[in-house]
């Protein structure tokens, strides 16, 4: 097996604790990425229980998830970009 230099360790790895750290990397992103998005979109399905406990109406509610959206779509082009830019 062939070793490789890792500029964080100043050492060398193997090629498979390479595949491994990869596999690891892969995977808490894959949760992270999971873990935002679903977090983002969690307080959508309070919206109406925020209704019912101040007496508001529908008008209300969709007053609320519009002012949600207005707000996330930016933040999420703004970041996608971001990413976009640090991660490649």
């Amino acid at each position: 097996m062939g070793t490789v230099h890792c500029p964080l360790t100043q050492g060398y790895i193997s090629n498979v604790g390479m595949i491994y750290a990869k596999t690891i990397s892969s995977a808490l992103l894959a949760f992270i990425l999971f873990s935002v998005t679903f977090a983002v979109n969690l307080q959508a399905l309070l919206y109406n229980a925020y209704a019912e406990v101040s007496g508001m109406g529908a008008a209300a509610v969709t007053i609320a998830f519009a002012a949600y959206v207005a707000g996330l779509m930016p933040t999420l082009m703004l970041i996608g970009g971001l990413s976009d830019r640090i991660g490649r």
